[in-house]
């Protein structure tokens, strides 16, 4: 799943405001929020929205647990984006 969570989303066309780890988006379609875990941190680089890995929350997690859960959090988002 890591490889999943690496992939940028594109947010063309959708407001999007990150606070404390949660991401607010709202499109013509649909709006909401997401939570993402203390480990995960959420970027916008113009037109996409990108998933990294919190190094700090990181240090005493298990590795193959994060990237599956960073997987899964990039994934549910994406699809409540598109």
């Amino acid at each position: 799943m890591s490889k999943i969570g690496r992939k940028s989303i594109d947010i063309a066309g959708v407001q999007v405001a990150i606070k404390d780890n949660v991401v607010t988006f709202k499109g013509q379609k649909n709006s909401g929020e997401h939570a993402l875990p203390s480990f995960l941190v959420a970027n916008v680089d113009g037109a996409l929205l990108s998933i990294g890995i919190n190094k700090d929350a990181s240090a005493t997690l298990n590795m193959r647990d994060v990237n599956r859960d960073w997987g899964l959090h990039r994934a549910l988002l994406a699809n409540n984006v598109l």
